[in-house]
């Protein structure tokens, strides 16, 4: 149902939507919006639906390239534990230091002294050559068995490669 209603003090005439709705058997006024308001509203509403798609398809695209960036981190984190494992395994073995290793390349037992010990964490830790002209230099490696009975280390010049 349309009417034209003359408001006092503006030029034209505004169009209004009368919005009838039924509540217990009698019909009553839920709403009176002008025409171009009721476009307004509903342009706004398309606006944010559309606003609220664009949003959910970048977050998707954004969590796609996170888990990226999360897949390259573990993948170089996998690596640079192999390089460490291996650079233990090769200072042990060019000291002739007998000692077992896990399935993954993990040491987890050296023998010293004819004794065997569990080996808990490793530890490697660079020894640098300061000199006066240059930047700090890694000379050496000092490598730490922690062990039940103790801390057991061993300095090797072998480079981490």
């Amino acid at each position: 149902m349309r009417s034209r209603v003359a408001r006092s003090g503006t030029v034209g005439v505004q169009e209004f939507i009368w919005h009838l709705g039924k509540r217990s058997g009698r019909t009553s006024r839920v709403c009176a919006l002008p025409i171009q308001e009721e476009k307004e509203s509903l342009i706004k509403i398309r606006i944010y639906v559309l606003a609220l798609m664009l949003l959910f398809v970048c977050l998707q695209s954004v969590h796609a390239q996170e888990y990226g960036k999360i897949r390259a981190l573990r993948q170089r984190a996998d690596h640079v534990i192999q390089q460490k494992n291996d650079f233990v395994v090769r200072v042990l073995t060019s000291y002739t230091i007998p000692h077992e290793c896990n399935a993954q390349g993990v040491v987890t037992r050296i023998n010293v002294d004819g004794q065997w010990l569990a080996v808990d964490t490793i530890e490697i830790v660079p020894v640098l050559k300061e000199e006066a002209d240059t930047h700090p230099q890694v000379a050496a490696h000092k490598l730490l068995f922690y062990t039940a009975d103790g801390i057991m280390y061993l300095v090797s010049d072998l480079i981490i490669r």
